[in-house]
């Protein structure tokens, strides 16, 4: 369960990205559905990553979904403020600072759910497989991050020129 299947893993999921941006020109798939298929993608990748026994799984499963829904409902607002801000061409310096306080307590709120949900994570997991869980969510993150720069910055970098 080496650097392969992590490579297959990673190979999927820009699979994936590129069927669901093919998918969504011909069958508009919600954000709800998309978000439903990188959460699914996520938990076995992190199920793999953390090594988790047959018995550890399901378990795992339910209660990282309430904890992200959770987190979810926590950055809710921020986003929100953040939306307005994208759109908002004569936002105001109250709109902007209310949009960094919101996230501010975002994130404040972010930090007691993990802490929260590592104290019921460690009823069944050993604290290798929560230290590796938070590795996993980092190397997920940023692998997301690298492949949404990547496609967004394929035209930019042939229209540039050499270096």
């Amino acid at each position: 369960m080496g650097k392969f299947n992590r490579f297959l893993l990673l190979l999927w999921i820009a699979l994936s990205c590129i069927a669901g941006a093919n998918a969504q020109s011909s069958e508009k798939k919600s954000r709800g559905e998309m978000r439903k298929e990188i959460a699914e993608f996520k938990m076995k990748y992190l199920a793999q990553e953390m090594d988790l026994k047959d018995n550890q799984i399901e378990q795992f499963k339910e209660l990282y979904s309430k904890m992200n829904l959770e987190k979810r409902k926590a950055f809710a607002t921020a986003m929100k403020f953040e939306r307005k801000l994208r759109t908002d061409k004569d936002a105001t310096e109250a709109d902007y600072e209310a949009a960094a306080k919101a996230m501010d307590e975002a994130k404040i709120k972010d930090h007691d759910i993990d802490k929260k949900y590592d104290t019921q994570f460690a009823k069944f997991l050993t604290a290798k497989q929560r230290f590796k869980m938070k590795k996993a969510e980092e190397d997920f993150r940023k692998k997301v991050e690298q492949m949404h720069r990547d496609k967004k910055g394929k035209g930019a970098k042939r229209s540039s020129g050499a270096k």
